[in-house]
């Protein structure tokens, strides 16, 4: 009979079918719409079953009877309900069912987001202290060589502005085997006067240098209020160093100028311990400053070798002390500072717990970058920015796996700088960098930002122990022919005779470093790093120096000046004659 207003007809209808109805409707838990037409069409057929009695009995009785044949309210919702899914479209449950799944999504995404990004670190290793106990060698305070290295720092005079410059452009125009007539005329008398107004800060360092080791505690700043990440430990103490270091060598060729030989020796001897305590130290920064001050001075005993002829005397024990100030078997590069370091560094940008043992949090993602890439502002973080961040942090490996990759990483380097160059290219032996680059870039970030170059560290300090050997060598040459009248046939009879404990070995060949007596004179010398035995020809470079700096080139060239250069991908490295 057509649609009806199935609550108007309620109202008309038998108070037990209008219940009735109302019971099937509740129990259906349907739309308003829904119910609405299930409303109507049961009224609808009640109405035309009961329209024929003749009477209120025989209508009451037949509804009770309709009702009955009905069934039970909630089977009948229950079908009804059914029914009516079934005449929906295909298209339309699909997009029903599509918006709540994506509903739901968006609900577990934000619940996600936020629980991501509001991680916090918990870090709870010192590491800190761990590098301070990992340094700290037990010999008596008073053997302790940095309080005279405090006190020279403190004492030290700066040089003022046209002499620093001009230290500066020397540094970049002559080679390390100088003499004080290479400085320029000009600067020559201010430089003198400079290092007369340090003799307090020159004393006290050489006071310093004659002690047994040297130990400087790792700590912060009290009044720096940044977090104490440590890599954020301060070591200003390492230009101070570096520049007393190079003060002295200046005293020494000073000295040289003036006759005084002794002096002259004792002042690079005090550089070359200063450099040996630095090379002992924790962390690659102090290590490469202290190999630097150490090859120095090896380079400046080889200047006053060629000079001057020093008494017998003397250069006994120039070759005692020079044997005794690096070690013999140990490598001069660790990086187990830098291990625990990266480690600290693990636990400061990720979150501790949870899938994959933390996350790392995307505000100190940001900061990590700010730290190690350049053009990086230190400034708030918009949400574009923010939301790279979390992007990254999502993408990366959890916190167990890269704590695991980093141990393996730092304990291969370990295992590396062992290794000469001529053996990791013999063997073909994987670098530590060779374990980082399969590592997916997006997925280990971290690694690929923060690891130095391993290889090339521990490169350098196999170079400066074959300066040093080197050096001792030609130290155990000078005396013998003082003692023999001549120079041995071969360095073998050096060890025969006691002038050397250990032959002097090539890094770059294995094999002892290349010596060839000359009528008066000889050669020694490295293969370099093209493993290549160039008869002693060293490789050069070209320079020039005008108002506007210092230019260099690889190539001769009209107006340009000769240098030899020492650890080149061509040539030799050529420890004597002094090029």
């Amino acid at each position: 009979m057509g649609k009806h207003n199935g609550q108007e007809y309620l109202d008309k209808l038998h108070p037990s079918v209008a219940e009735f109805i109302r019971q099937v409707t509740k129990e259906m838990n349907c739309r308003k719409a829904a119910c609405q037409e299930v409303r109507s069409g049961l009224a609808a057929y009640f109405e035309n079953e009961l329209r024929d009695c003749p009477n209120d009995e025989d209508r009451d009785h037949k509804a009770q009877r309709l009702v009955a044949d009905c069934g039970d309210p909630g089977v009948l919702a229950i079908l009804l309900q059914h029914a009516k899914k079934h005449r929906r479209s295909v298209w339309l449950i699909a997009v029903v069912r599509g918006l709540q799944v994506l509903a739901i999504l968006l609900v577990s995404l934000v619940v996600y987001v936020s629980w991501f990004t509001s991680g916090k670190p918990t870090p709870s290793i010192d590491y800190t202290a761990l590098l301070n106990r990992m340094s700290y060698p037990k010999i008596r305070d008073e053997d302790n060589a940095w309080p005279n290295y405090e006190k020279a720092i403190v004492l030290y005079v700066e040089p003022n502005d046209g002499l620093a410059e001009a230290l500066s452009e020397f540094r970049w125009v002559q080679p390390l085997y100088v003499s004080l007539s290479d400085f320029p005329d000009s600067n020559r008398a201010e430089l003198i006067e400079w290092v007369s107004l340090n003799e307090a800060a020159l004393a006290e360092f050489t006071a310093g240098s004659s002690k047994p080791y040297c130990h400087r505690e790792y700590m912060f700043d009290p009044n720096d209020d940044e977090e104490r990440w440590l890599f954020n430990v301060p070591l200003p103490h390492m230009i101070s160093c570096r520049d007393i270091g190079r003060l002295g060598l200046w005293n020494s060729r000073i000295a040289v100028s003036r006759g005084e030989i002794r002096r002259a020796l004792d002042d690079c001897l005090a550089v070359a311990r200063l450099g040996a305590h630095l090379t002992c130290r924790s962390t690659v920064l102090e290590q490469l400053v202290g190999l630097h001050l150490t090859k120095g001075a090896c380079f400046q005993i080889a200047n006053i070798l060629d000079a001057a002829e020093p008494e017998a005397a003397m250069l006994e024990e120039i070759r005692h002390a020079l044997a005794d100030i690096l070690p013999d078997n140990d490598p001069l590069i660790s990086t187990e500072g830098e291990h625990l370091v990266c480690l600290d560094m693990i636990q400061r940008i990720f979150t501790q717990g949870g899938c994959g043992g933390g996350h790392i949090i995307p505000g100190r993602w940001h900061e990590l970058n700010y730290v190690y890439l350049e053009g990086i502002e230190d400034q708030e973080l918009g949400m574009l920015e923010y939301s790279g961040y979390a992007l990254s942090s999502m993408r990366h490996a959890g916190r167990d796996l890269t704590v695991e990759k980093a141990n393996e990483i730092f304990d291969r380097a370990n295992e590396v700088a062992k290794l000469t160059p001529f053996q990791r290219r013999a063997d073909e032996i994987e670098s530590p960098f060779g374990m980082l680059w399969p590592l997916p870039e997006r997925r280990f970030y971290m690694f690929h930002l923060v690891l130095p170059a391993f290889e090339k560290i521990a490169e350098k300090g196999h170079e400066a122990k074959a300066i040093h050997q080197a050096t001792l060598t030609i130290v155990a040459l000078k005396c013998w022919r003082m003692e023999k009248g001549g120079y041995p046939t071969n360095l073998s009879l050096l060890v025969e005779e006691e002038y050397l404990a250990n032959l002097p070995i090539d890094p770059y060949s294995d094999k002892p470093l290349v010596y060839k007596k000359t009528d008066d004179n000889f050669t020694l010398y490295s293969l370099s790093r093209n493993l290549e035995d160039d008869a002693g020809e060293p490789a050069y470079s070209y320079y020039r120096s005008d108002e506007g700096g210092v230019e260099m080139i690889r190539w001769p060239a009209d107006g340009y000046k000769k240098r030899a250069e020492q650890w080149r991908d061509e040539g030799d490295t050529v420890f004597w004659p002094l090029q």
